[in-house]
This record gives C-alpha cells, sequence and structure tokens, in this order.
C-alpha cells in the first residue's frame, strides 16, 4: 500500500490508490478525502501562526451495514499514515457510570499512538454505531442523551484527561477529527417510497428507491441527534446501497477481498482455485440478501474456504480447483488438475520443509545410505530452515533470493561439520539462533550455545 502526504496536490493520486480497495462512491470518497486533508492541512497552519481560526471539520457517515463506512475511513488513514481509532459508540458510557467512557478510549488511542501527542492530536477518531446512541428512548434516565453529551464535551474541548498507567494525564485534542458513523435506518426508511414504517422494513433493499434529499442537521436532530451535536459536525456524507456491479468488483477486484487474500495465500502452495459465473452470482446474490453489504460477502468467502480446506489440504497442493454450484445449489470445490510441483526456494514456509531437505540432500549428494549423518542433517536444517521462515518474512522483504543462496552456502558449511566433529553436532542441536541481521548485506550470524 502506497502511502501519501496530506499536501492537497495529492487528492488525485490519493483517489486513485483508495479505488483498489474501496470500489464505488466516487464522489462521497473524493469529499471525505478533501474533508480530511483540509482539516490537517488547516490545523498545521494554524499551529504555525498562518492563520489565526481553525474550527474541526467533524463528519457523519451515513450508510447500512457492510457498506464500508469504517473501512473507508481506515483506509484513507493508512494511506495518510494518520493514527486511527474505531470506538462502538454503544460500548461507551457517561462520567459516573459503571463502563469506558469517552477518555477512556482516547487513553487506549494514546497508547497505540506510542504516546507521540504529536501524532495523537493529528489522528482521526471514529464512532461507529451512532445511530444507537439517539435521544428517543424515553423513561426517567434517558442513557442517549447522556451519552451524546459525552461526545459533544469532548468535542468542545481542546484538552482531555485521559488515564495514563496508574494516574491521569492531559492532552490536547484541539486537531483530532471525529467522524460520526451510522445506519440511520429510520431515516433511510423515510426517503423511500416504500409505505413500511421502522426498522423491519422487508422492502428496503429491494426497491433501492432512494430519493435525492440529503439527509440536513434539521433531519438529524428530529431523529434524535441532540441540537448541539449535530450543529458541530460540519459535513454529512451519504453512502448509498451497493449495486450488483460492485458487489462483484468488491469480490473479484477489491484489495480488501477475501477472496484475493484467499488465492494469495494458495499461491504459495501451488494451489488455484476459479470460481464460475454460477458461483460467483450465488454469492452476490446471498449477500445483497442479507442486507450486510461487502462484510456478508467477505464472510462467505471465509467459511467456504475454512469449510473446503481439507479437500485442499487432502489433494497434497500443487493443484486446481474450481468453485461451482451443485444439485442442491450449494457451492462446493470440484478438483480439475494437478498441478507440476514448482521448485521452493530453500528457505521458504514450514509446509515446504520436506521438499526443501530432499532437495538440499540431493545437491549435497546424500542418500538413505548415509547412516546417522542423514538422520542429523534431517533435524538440523529443518530447525534451520522453520527459523528462517521466520526471518524472511519479518526482515528479508525483496531480496529474498540473493539471501536465500546465502543461507544455503551457511546450510552446506554447517553439514561438513556435522560429518566431522560430533561435538559441533551437539551444541547446534542445542539451539541454532538468529542473533543480528543486516539488512544490507544480508549476513546472518548464528548463535551456538555452550552448554
Amino acid at each position: 500500500m502506497k502511502t501519501f502526504t496530506t499536501d492537497l496536490t495529492n487528492i488525485p493520486y490519493l483517489k486513485e490508490e483508495l479505488d483498489h480497495y474501496v470500489i464505488g462512491h466516487d464522489n462521497e470518497k473524493l469529499q471525505l478525502i478533501s474533508l480530511i486533508l483540509n482539516h490537517f492541512n488547516k490545523y498545521d497552519l494554524y499551529k504555525m501562526g498562518k492563520i489565526t481560526h481553525f474550527r474541526r471539520s467533524n463528519a457523519l457517515i451515513v450508510g447500512g451495514s457492510g457498506i464500508g463506512k469504517t473501512f473507508l475511513v481506515e483506509t484513507i488513514c493508512k494511506l495518510l499514515d494518520i493514527p486511527f481509532i474505531c470506538i462502538d459508540s454503544t460500548n461507551i458510557t457517561a462520567k459516573g457510570w459503571k463502563g469506558d467512557n469517552v477518555e477512556d478510549y482516547l487513553g487506549m488511542h494514546y497508547e497505540t499512538c506510542h504516546c507521540n501527542e504529536s501524532r495523537f492530536r493529528r489522528s482521526i477518531v471514529f464512532f461507529d454505531e451512532f445511530d444507537k446512541v439517539r435521544n428517543f428512548y424515553g423513561g426517567e434516565i434517558d442513557y442517549g442523551r447522556k451519552d451524546q453529551a459525552s461526545f459533544l464535551k469532548i468535542m468542545e474541548s481542546d484538552e482531555a484527561v485521559v488515564p495514563y498507567g496508574d494516574d491521569k494525564k492531559t492532552l490536547r485534542t484541539d486537531g483530532i477529527l471525529f467522524i460520526f458513523a451510522g445506519a440511520f435506518s429510520d431515516i433511510q426508511l423515510s426517503k423511500t417510497n416504500c409505505s413500511e414504517i421502522g426498522f423491519i422494513a422487508s422492502n428496503l433493499e429491494d426497491k433501492k428507491t432512494f430519493s435525492n434529499e440529503k439527509i440536513s442537521t434539521d433531519v438529524l436532530i428530529n431523529h434524535g441527534v441532540m441540537v448541539e451535536l449535530a450543529g458541530r459536525i460540519s459535513q454529512i456524507i451519504e453512502l448509498k446501497p451497493l449495486s450488483k456491479d460492485e458487489m462483484k468488483q468488491i469480490l473479484l477486484e477489491s484489495n480488501g477481498s477475501a477472496l484475493k487474500e484467499w488465492n494469495e495465500y494458495l499461491e504459495q502452495f501451488n494451489t488455484h482455485i476459479t470460481f464460475d459465473d454460477h458461483a460467483i452470482d450465488y454469492l452476490i446474490n446471498q449477500s445483497m440478501k442479507n442486507k450486510t453489504g461487502a462484510r456478508e460477502l467477505n464472510n462467505q468467502i471465509n467459511q467456504l474456504f475454512n469449510k473446503q480446506f481439507q479437500l485442499i489440504v487432502n489433494s497434497q497442493f500443487n493443484s486446481e480447483f474450481k468453485v461451482t454450484l451443485d444439485e442442491n445449489k450449494e457451492l462446493k470445490f470440484i478438483f480439475t488438475k494437478k498441478l507440476e510441483e514448482e521448485y521452493m526456494p530453500i528457505i521458504s514456509s514450514k509446509k515446504y520443509s520436506s521438499h526443501n531437505l530432499k532437495l538440499l540432500q540431493q545437491s549435497l549428494g546424500f542418500n538413505e545410505d548415509s547412516n546417522n549423518n542423514m538422520k542429523k542433517m534431517n533435524m538440523i536444517i529443518s530447525g534451520i530452515i522453520n527459523r528462517m521462515s521466520y526471518i524472511e518474512k519479518v526482515y528479508l522483504k525483496d531480496e529474498k533470493r540473493a539471501t536465500h543462496d546465502i543461507l544455503y552456502c551457511y546450510l552446506m558449511y554447517i553439514l561438513n561439520y556435522i560429518l566431522k566433529e560430533d561435538q559441533v553436532y551437539m551444541s547446534l542441536l542445542k539451539l541454532i539462533d538468529i542473533t543480528h541481521v543486516n539488512e544490507d548485506k544480508f549476513g546472518f550470524e548464528l548463535l551456538l550455545l555452550k552448554e
């Protein structure tokens, strides 16, 4: 994933990169990118004394479940390297009541910023499920109003006193951008031409007859948002329901797709999965039927692969499968062909350890008659391979091929000692560890612990 600065000239490039992860909502993506960049640019200029006025550009995102509200904001934050925290509004309690309040969550957020106050002040706090804490429940104690009052307090102030270890700490919050999000199903229903009223209208998604009327501050107030809080939300962004074509794009093209994630994972085992049109249509139709959008699409993919994974394992990998619908209209994996086993690097994943051992044994001229040395070699190479697998993922990045060659030389060097001196073998067997990684020269030091 690329990263960008908050320079305003980056808007088109940021939007282009965001399109790889978030499908649809083109105008809304541009609105949100502009809002976030302008907010932090104005804040930076205000801190430098170049402008005299700065006011938060707090926003509200309205859209159905699984439409991508949280994912959209979180992805923009990753692209801009801006700290982000998502807080479930229904979990927040007002001060004096049992449970975590807004200040508690800000304290957690400060810690995730590595206690860096500059990054904390220049971050986004995202309140999800905001529509669940509105002021229309009645009764002697209006919990929705109390929760909203806690949001209002933190938005009005430039400081917050947060938990810090066993003590408290006062933090500046003047640059934090607050974004609220929720489905607001009742407002969406009032904008359609369907006659059903309430949260259980069955034909909301089927009709998709949303009017072009924008949700205004007055509408929010009439639907349970405090006047003072609604007045501090400067922009309302509405995400329309995803179309069937957009759902298909999410499944097949988005970088956030669970299908793409599984395919990349299985490619490491030389295993390929394809979906026919019937399977794709089935997945999309089920997701739209359940009205939980892209989230349901990814859930279905994960459930399918986990359910069928034993079939892949039984094939010993290096295989090709097709996913289709069976006679009962259920998704199933069909084995299509065995692929030629590809050469795998000597230092690779644990799955290929046995294959790597065989290659190494052959290249060194070992065979089954090599008595005890064969067993010793297998044990030590397995240990090194498993250890190096982790190091490869964490440290080596793109220079894997050169590193494999160096590690191969290390293995040969160690094996020569094993064949000559049993004491060296015993020391190696106790522990082989990595004590230093030089990323420039790709050198490794092996530590042999003394008895």
